[in-house]
């Protein structure tokens, strides 16, 4: 039987959340080791083994309002660069795939890592979130390689 939780309107969806999440996944991981025979967490080294361990940081630095609305509006024809962190890029963002909804930003894609940027909503910065399957060293190469990409996109005279 479900148990009702009374908070205010504006945080009751936050909270409805974390409840159904902390009852479904009990259940969907009893499912994973019905159907597969195996732990979900050693299927989880199974695909480490095969894809790289995955490592995610997110650096912030500050961004002028001019800034933020050039990143904000930054297009596919402005992104220059052929590579990032020694791979090709497969793929470069400025809308999102599913619905075609602009990221506010961009995201690039390579073939074990990316990188997302785009200005902060409420603060004086810029957000760059990135993740490597390839490690800590290929990570921090990422985001110092994003940052100077967004920062020549974003300067003045670009």
């Amino acid at each position: 039987m479900p148990i009702p939780v009374r908070t205010h309107p504006a945080v009751g969806p936050l909270i409805f959340r974390k409840i159904l999440f902390r009852r479904t996944e009990p259940l969907l991981s009893a499912e994973i080791t019905a159907r597969r025979g195996r732990d979900p967490g050693a299927l989880y080294v199974d695909l480490t083994d095969e894809l790289g361990s995955p490592v995610a940081d997110r650096v912030e630095t500050a961004a002028t309002a001019s800034q933020k609305q050039r990143l904000a509006a930054l297009s596919l024809q402005q992104f220059k660069a052929p590579l990032l962190a020694g791979e090709k890029i497969e793929s470069t963002l400025d809308a999102a795939p599913g619905n075609g909804a602009p990221l506010g930003g961009i995201k690039v894609i390579t073939a074990s890592g990316w990188f997302a940027a785009r200005p902060s909503g409420t603060e004086a910065i810029y957000k760059i979130y990135a993740e490597s399957f390839q490690g800590f060293r290929h990570l921090q190469r990422i985001l110092d390689e994003a940052q100077t990409i967004v920062d020549k996109a974003i300067s003045p005279s670009s």
